[in-house]
């Protein structure tokens, strides 16, 4: 039998299912228990193939549940644990999960309770540049520092205009500046 969070319970709190979260914490389950995946594990949405080590929070803020992320920091979760991939190397923490999907609220949470968006994955990312590269504008005005919140902003929006056009709809994706000009009250 392996050590780690049960298979069940992340499929639950993947799901959303804070109850059966709740359940398993109250039944004396630790908080910050890790996923060990074994051979034959796919990783959820935010997470590279063969990274292990997720935490509770971490799959919830990559699922962008908000109800869930809020109970396990309520309960005392620690916000800047970071998963492991291959070799040992730092995979992402629940920001970077949650800014790579462009889940703003998550993001805003995890920023107000005290996540460091510091952090780099074994890639050398930050939560930002994970943001940037999915072109979620409002993730990336989170984690910009002021004076680069702007260029960082317009980066992310001329990214998703380019590289994603089939989200924007027909009338975006002929003239991406109206994509960016929705955007613009973003950048104050």
């Amino acid at each position: 039998m392996r050590d780690g969070l049960p298979d069940a319970l992340v499929r639950k709190c993947e799901d959303g299912d804070a109850a059966a979260v709740a359940a398993w914490l109250d039944g004396g389950g630790s908080i910050n228990m890790r996923q060990d995946y074994g051979s034959d594990a796919v990783a959820a949405g935010g997470f590279q193939a063969g990274e292990n080590g997720r935490t509770l929070l971490m799959v919830a803020a990559a699922c962008g549940h908000e109800h869930l992320l809020e109970m396990l920091i309520n309960r005392g979760a620690t916000k800047s644990t970071q998963s492991y991939g291959e070799h040992s190397q730092p995979g992402n923490s629940a920001l970077m999960a949650g800014a790579a999907k462009g889940h703003a609220p998550i993001v805003r949470r995890l920023l107000a309770a005290g996540a460091q968006k510091e952090l780099r994955n074994g890639d050398g990312q930050t939560a930002l540049q994970l943001a940037q590269a999915g072109g979620h504008a409002e993730c990336v005005r989170l984690l910009a520092d002021p004076s680069e919140r702007r260029a960082a902003v317009r980066a992310a929006v001329r990214r998703r205009s380019v590289s994603q056009p089939q989200h924007v709809g027909f009338a975006a994706a002929a003239n991406p500046l109206a994509r960016w000009r929705r955007c613009l009250p973003c950048l104050k």
